[in-house]
């Protein structure tokens, strides 16, 4: 809850379109696609959108916890309660997997919004290729690292969505130079 209050407080206040790719990233998620957000945040978004993608992938992270041991958490005393929610933030937050894909969002937004904006030829085409790659590689070493099991399945499917939406990119393109040309 605190988390969410500071989200609210100081982000989404702040910037409220980003408020969108907050509630899009566990969406993502869910649908085994989460690596395509940071892509598509890289293409078309400033580096703000790269916090709302972290408070995402973090409120994906937290619900998936809290779906897993709701059963488990029952008390009615504030002693049980208050040790309850100190296990809860302590296992969200040492969170291994939550960390690595928090670490292969940033490094993917960064990388794919460095290479869009540069004066080459095909630069959208090579930021969302080099994007998925660069998604693919990090989580595939932290897992490897911290011994993890993250389904690769999504991950490739994630990935290969991403190198698919360079399709839209062309056509976005092209739409661009013709109305500059008209």
């Amino acid at each position: 809850a605190v988390l969410f209050l500071v989200m609210y407080i100081f982000y989404l206040r702040l910037a409220p379109k980003m408020a969108l790719v907050v509630v899009m990233t566990p969406l993502a998620f869910f649908l085994h696609i989460p690596y395509v957000l940071p892509v598509a945040c890289g293409l078309a978004s400033a580096p703000g959108s790269m916090v709302a993608v972290i408070c995402g992938t973090m409120v994906y992270y937290m619900m998936e916890y809290v779906k897993k041991a709701a059963a488990g958490m029952k008390g009615s005393d504030a002693a049980g309660l208050m040790g309850q929610v100190s296990a809860y933030a302590k296992t969200v937050f040492q969170n291994k997997e939550m960390w690595v894909a928090i670490a292969a969002c940033i490094i993917c937004f960064l990388v794919v919004y460095t290479v869009r904006r540069q004066s080459v030829n095909h630069a959208w085409k090579i930021a969302v290729i080099a994007g998925a790659v660069v998604n693919i590689i990090i989580i595939t070493a932290g897992d490897m690292y911290f011994g993890l099991n993250s389904q690769f399945s999504s991950l490739i499917i994630g990935g290969a969505a991403g190198i698919d939406g360079k399709r839209h990119c062309v056509q976005f393109e092209g739409r661009y130079e013709s109305a500059q040309r008209g």
